[in-house]
């Protein structure tokens, strides 16, 4: 009798009338937790974006304008609570989701913090340069709308799936007037008070 259940059953999955959740358990990894960023210089190219742009080396001299920062994001992608088996005790793991974090993000990014390491245009090193950045992303090319770091964590937070990974780009300029030898670092900051930091080689901006 139980075999025949069971057979039946195993035909409604096949044809589709019992959905596969009900005999596994799903792991979902649908949301998308910061873990890390790259961050690097490059000089303007009207032909390609930044992030095709080879990137400046450390001790690199530049005498460009301005200079665009760019970064690609890394995450982590976790779970929700995985589906209760119905007709089993022990239900086989397997991954139902194809666009890994598909609600975004889990943890989200409150502040992004642009600074140097040395004076840039009258602002010590260690304060806040987001004046002189303008951020844009580059997940198509119909993303030509430049916007300012302050609302780039709001920009971030709505992004899900595979748009998460960005990238993005910083323009940063004015070039400093009153000292050459720079190093940029970008800081984010999560909303369970986690941070992470990446900083640019360091080069000479002339």
């Amino acid at each position: 009798m139980f075999r025949r259940v069971f057979i039946g059953l195993l035909l409604l999955v096949f044809t589709g009338l019992v959905p596969t959740s009900c005999f596994f358990k799903c792991d979902l990894p649908d949301y998308a937790l910061l873990r890390e960023f790259s961050f690097d210089l490059s000089e303007p190219n009207p032909n390609m974006p930044p992030f095709n742009v080879p990137a400046l080396t450390s001790g690199a001299r530049t005498a460009a304008p301005e200079l665009f920062a760019s970064m690609w994001l890394r995450y982590d992608y976790v779970a929700v609570a995985p589906m209760r088996p119905l007709f089993t005790q022990q239900a086989l793991a397997f991954s139902c989701v194809e666009d890994y974090g598909s609600k975004g993000v889990k943890d989200p990014i409150i502040d992004v913090t642009l600074t140097s390491t040395g004076l840039f245009n009258g602002i010590a090193a260690g304060q806040s340069l987001n004046q002189f950045a303008r951020c844009r992303n580059h997940r198509n090319v119909r993303d030509t709308l430049e916007f300012s770091v302050v609302q780039l964590p709001d920009s971030i937070n709505r992004w899900k799936g595979d748009d998460l990974s960005g990238p993005v780009s910083l323009r940063i300029s004015p070039k400093p007037r009153d000292n050459a030898q720079q190093q940029f670092e970008l800081r984010i900051r999560l909303e369970s008070g986690k941070e992470v930091v990446q900083t640019t080689p360091a080069i000479i901006w002339e």
